[in-house]
């Protein structure tokens, strides 16, 4: 029956009937005249065309968007056995704002019990990466195999994420190239990543720069560093400086601190200090240790001392030995705030456990003999000597002023 009749007698047909003309009227890009039929349909209990009405409303197709009257469309196909809608339904659980976790479970489990690729996916992706009251690894993994096998690339990006995350590398590797074949900007990514560690930064630049005019916000930072260096492809700084800042715009604190380290120094222009400041402090402000460090040092220098010690605090407490050491020397001598002795002996302890060298030496002065520390000979000797076979210029000169000297 061709649909124009078929709108003319559509109080007079069956659901089945007007389902099907409504079908082939959106086949033929008319969702409006489509969705009235299919609406009829619908309401008379057809759940095929309660599926279509419910993909009509989440694509906003012949009908203003609606979520709610798409969720609502796909729990009464759902329910009526539609195994299409069970599975939509699912995805809107999990994706929607209430993230039912438990709901899309069930739902997805009873679409991929028909066999359904899309529901084997979404339930290995619930199994496996949501919240952990809800995770069961071994049948995650199971249902993104299932849908991996099936030719589903979200499948095989989470399966190859789910091997790389329990060690399996090279187990993960054939399915980070079957995602990537279907063009997910991840697992192009994680080709290019795989490139860089193999030692072969050509292929792990064309995979970056893929990525990144896809999209993918890591791959902008990654390419825009090649570019920077002329690694794996020509050097081309403002070329890299727009990707950097692309990235960093996007969120990404490691770009930030990029483009800071870009302006700190003299490049084929001058040195932009106040530039680098306000990309250390973008990277900083999300919580980048180094860029904090950096920027708290460009403080120092201009001698906001209370400044630079507060962003060396938070580099600290990131476990930065850099920036402990700093920070340890500033409580020692009370520069920027009180002094604490005992709070900077314990930052160069962690800072030198870190192997930092000027915490080393610092040990060795502190535990020979310093107001507020208990001394200790042996200590200030091991540390001093492990600080001059390492070369450093004072822990040397000490030892030699004070050749006697002697553990114990």
């Amino acid at each position: 029956m061709i649909p124009a009749f078929a709108e003319r007698l559509a109080p007079l047909l069956r659901p089945a009937t007007l389902y099907r003309a409504g079908e082939r009227l959106y086949a033929r890009g008319k969702p409006t005249r489509a969705m009235r039929l299919l609406a009829r349909a619908a309401l008379a209990g057809h759940p095929p065309a309660q599926y279509r009405v419910g993909h009509l409303y989440l694509k906003g197709e012949g009908v203003p968007r609606s979520i709610a009257d798409a969720e609502r469309w796909f729990h009464r196909a759902a329910e009526a056995g539609n195994t299409e809608a069970q599975s939509a339904y699912a995805e809107l659980l999990w994706s929607g704002t209430r993230r039912d976790a438990a709901g899309a479970i069930l739902w997805a489990s009873r679409a991929a019990e028909d066999g359904l690729p899309a529901a084997h996916a979404l339930l290995g992706q619930i199994l496996v990466f949501g919240p952990p009251e809800a995770r069961d690894e071994a049948r995650g993994e199971a249902s993104l195999r299932a849908a991996a096998a099936s030719g589903r690339a979200d499948a095989s990006l989470g399966l190859a994420l789910l091997l790389h995350r329990q060690g399996h590398e090279a187990a993960s590797r054939p399915f980070f190239a079957q995602a990537a074949a279907a063009a997910l900007p991840h697992a192009i990514f994680a080709l290019g990543v795989f490139a860089e560690q193999d030692g072969d930064p050509r292929a792990a630049a064309a995979h970056y720069r893929t990525a990144a005019e896809a999209g993918h916000r890591d791959a902008q930072t990654r390419w825009g560093r090649f570019l920077m260096h002329g690694n794996g492809t020509e050097a081309r700084p403002s070329e890299a400086e727009t990707w950097l800042r692309r990235a960093a715009l996007a969120g990404d604190p490691e770009a930030a601190a990029t483009l800071g380290d870009h302006y700190s120094r003299d490049g084929d222009l001058p040195a932009n200090p106040i530039e680098a400041a306000t990309w250390y402090l973008r990277a900083a402000e999300q919580g980048h240790a180094g860029a904090a460090y950096r920027y708290a040092r460009g403080l120092e220098a201009q001698g906001d001392l209370s400044e630079a010690r507060a962003w060396l605090q938070r580099a600290a407490d990131k476990n930065l030995p850099d920036a402990q050491a700093v920070l340890g020397e500033m409580l020692l001598h009370g520069r920027g705030g009180p002094a604490d002795i005992k709070a900077a002996l314990a930052l160069f302890q962690s800072a030198a456990t870190a192997g930092h060298l000027g915490a080393t030496f610092a040990l060795g002065i502190l535990y020979a003999g310093v107001e507020g520390i208990e001394a200790n000979p042996a200590l200030s000797h091991a540390h001093l000597t492990e600080a001059a076979a390492r070369g450093h210029p004072a822990a040397q000169a000490h030892l030699a002023i004070s050749p006697t000297r002697r553990a114990g």
